[in-house]
């Protein structure tokens, strides 16, 4: 039984894809949701993307359905990079359709068609299958509109991929041993996914782009002052720590310490503000916990839709539980520390130390059965870290970053050439059958004409013919008869006009 997901879009997605020659489907982190690294992602992903134009190239971006309003709102913001991108909303089951969404019908004029899964860590049980259903349900519109998925290019960056790739059933092994550029964020995915795919290579995060961007003119160093200005980033989620009061308990012991030796001010950083995950509400929590600590809280620092990166250069240090929050951090010469719980944060920090040494990026690592002195100490030495330059760190990281950029604009190049070359092929047979067929039709056209033509008699043969009848002997004696029956039917025709 084919697997079909129905896709929805507008109208202004389906003019797009209307008119478009070839079509970049991506599928990645960002499905929808007010997510500070899966929106950079994507942003990413459209900067290498954005020389290729319609109706050249037309990019869809594969939305979850029940993230359309969030999706409207981060929309708003990213208006400028979104305004060629055609939005494909992903419904599985289907479920109460927004107005002005319809049934994305069947492609008739797109004939080349590339799949990009770009960057997150979503090649795991959690979201793996997910992801996997959105391809399914690509490949099975394309193939509806009588389009073969088997020419499909299937391009991979910035992923971080668990054992579940190697060990579970699902729809997406076959599609990453099919691209001809697969890189992964960190060494681990890499030599898990060569057990299934042999070529695969480390590359950038997507998001590390838009970052560099952001990072690119900050004003000078700052030195650290009194109070100390700590960026706090808490996510509490099923991915991230395994029991919310656990991790509170470890946060609380460790600032109490901190706090007792020198004046911290903690400013909360919000990374994700989803339905699903609402970091405020957990910061709303913790601060329950520490007011008796003397700590200033200030104001929310908001980054949930990918913006305000460059606040965070007013900050001496930032600890916190996101892998992209961490990244922007160092990006920004700020000393960070990454909490870390489990072995999904352990592959982050190692997709994280090939870009940044230990003498601005730390690991703090909560392990239950040891003492919390060890992560006191580890947070003492971080704050006692001054930030770096900033432009030293983004040289080293962008010169990579501009390599890999390069290389997938060289895939999309390669595919769209290859495609039109293909088209052409097929464009110059068809002219070629078409001339065929209209020689042969001129041959018959020309057969008959000249059949009719020896056909019809001369008007000489006519005479000739008509002069060998009347002198023929058959022709003489009937002759009498013939003068008899003109007679009579002129007398039967004068007596019918009497009557």
């Amino acid at each position: 039984m084919r697997l079909f997901m129905p896709l929805y879009a507008d109208q202004r997605s389906l003019n797009l894809l209307a008119q478009s020659h070839a079509t970049v489907f991506l599928i990645g982190g960002y499905d929808g949701n007010p997510n500070f690294g899966d929106i950079l992602q994507l942003i990413g992903v459209l900067r290498i993307l954005s020389p290729y134009s319609p109706p050249c190239l037309t990019v869809a971006v594969i939305v979850e359905l029940g993230r359309f309003e969030s999706h409207q709102k981060i929309a708003s913001v990213w208006e400028e990079q979104l305004k060629h991108v055609a939005v494909l909303f992903f419904a599985d089951p289907p479920s109460d359709i927004p107005e002005g969404l319809i049934l994305a019908p069947t492609l008739s004029q797109s004939f080349t068609h590339i799949l990009y899964l770009y960057g997150g860590g979503y090649v795991n049980q959690w979201w793996g299958p997910r992801k996997g259903a959105m391809v399914s349900a690509v490949a099975t519109w394309i193939e509806d509109s009588r389009r073969e998925t088997s020419n499909f290019r299937v391009l991979v960056t910035g992923i971080q991929a668990s054992e579940w790739i190697v060990t579970e059933s699902n729809h997406l092994t076959a599609w990453l041993g099919r691209a001809p550029l697969l890189r992964c964020r960190d060494a681990q995915s890499v030599t898990t996914l060569r057990k299934i795919v042999g070529h695969v290579e480390i590359g950038p995060d997507d998001a590390m782009g838009p970052l560099l961007t952001d990072t690119l003119e900050q004003s000078p160093l700052s030195t650290q002052g009194s109070p100390l200005r700590i960026g706090l980033h808490l996510n509490v989620a099923y991915y991230s720590a395994s029991d919310r009061q656990d991790q509170f308990e470890f946060l609380v012991a460790c600032f109490r310490q901190i706090s007792a030796s020198r004046q911290i001010s903690i400013v909360p950083i919000v990374a994700y503000e989803g339905e699903e995950v609402r970091e405020s509400d957990t910061f709303e929590a913790f601060v329950k916990l520490i007011h008796d600590m003397g700590i200033k809280i200030e104001a929310v620092l908001n980054l949930s839709l990918g913006t305000s990166v460059p606040v965070l250069e007013s900050l001496d240090n930032i600890v916190c539980c996101s892998y992209h929050v961490a990244m922007a951090s160092c990006l920004s010469g700020i000393p960070t520390g990454l909490i870390i719980r489990n072995a999904y944060y352990e592959q982050k920090l190692e997709g994280l130390q090939q870009w940044f040494d230990e003498n601005i990026l730390v690991p703090l690592r909560w392990v239950p059965q040891a003492s919390s002195e060890d992560a006191i100490a580890m947070l003492h030495r971080l704050f006692s870290l001054n930030k770096k330059n900033n432009r030293m760190i983004r040289t080293t990281v962008g010169l990579q970053v501009a390599a890999h950029v390069l290389a997938v604009r060289q895939e999309v190049t390669e595919a769209l050439l290859s495609a039109q070359g293909k088209h052409l092929v097929e464009i110059s047979k068809a002219y070629t059958d078409a001339a065929a067929d209209a020689a042969r039709l001129r041959s018959l056209t020309g057969t008959f004409l000249n059949t009719a033509k020896e056909a019809a008699p001369s008007e000489q043969a006519l005479k000739e013919q008509l002069a060998a009848i009347m002198n023929s002997q058959s022709w003489r004696f009937t002759a009498p008869c013939r003068k008899i029956g003109f007679m009579l039917k002129r007398f039967f025709r004068s007596n019918s006009i009497r009557d």
